[in-house]
């Protein structure tokens, strides 16, 4: 982004830290490898869900994320999972939020965030962020609803809530096409052709 500064990020960050419910840290940078790799089963974490889901025929070889710099077994509990997948595809979307709130952490204490050059200082503001929005939707909410089942109720109700999100941004991707047709295709090519265009009215555009 042109004239983006540290104060320009600050400000950003702190004026969007209740959209921490919708956005997060480790989107942001699986967003670059999916823009860079769409729905490529080495380099996409987009479509790298083993072992629930397996968008390809291609992750029964257990393929090695280049994202995650690990080999994603298709193991015996894969094997036994990803034969019900079109049943779990829903169900799991429910609770989509809990895996990004997983991945965040992962990526900010699990070594994936830069720990050195100019964007390092980043990582920090991020936590900051986690522990304003935490506080915000922790204390700020839930510690005031009267009762510990509405406090339950109100939690799992506003996670939830958000699932045709993580419906509308995954069909985007996994009804496509994971085929590499090699450097003959241009990379817009490749993005018409592995993204689909999800229709919807526009309060349900989310993005």
């Amino acid at each position: 982004m042109p004239g983006k500064t540290p104060l320009r990020a600050v400000s950003v960050k702190l004026l969007f830290a209740r959209r921490d419910l919708f956005s997060n840290p480790a989107e942001a940078a699986t967003e670059t490898f999916t823009d860079m790799s769409i729905d490529s089963p080495e380099h996409d974490p987009d479509v790298q869900y083993l072992p629930l889901f397996a968008v390809s025929h291609r992750f029964f070889c257990s393929l090695r994320s280049s994202y995650y710099g690990r080999i994603m077994e298709y193991d015996s509990i894969a094997k036994s999972l990803v034969k019900f997948q079109k049943y779990m595809y829903y169900p799991l979307m429910v609770f989509g939020r809990f895996n990004l709130y997983r991945l965040s952490w992962e990526y900010l204490l699990g070594g994936v965030a830069p720990r050195k050059g100019p964007a390092s200082w980043y990582r920090y503001l991020e936590m900051v962020g986690q522990v304003f929005f935490w506080t915000w939707y922790g204390y700020g909410i839930l510690y005031h609803i009267p009762s510990n089942w509405g406090r339950f109720t109100f939690f799992m109700v506003s996670h939830m809530i958000v699932a045709p999100l993580h419906v509308q941004l995954t069909l985007s991707h996994f009804a496509m096409s994971t085929a590499d047709l090699g450097p003959e295709e241009s990379f817009p090519q490749k993005m018409l052709r592995t993204t689909m265009d999800i229709v919807s009215k526009t309060l349900q555009a989310f993005r």
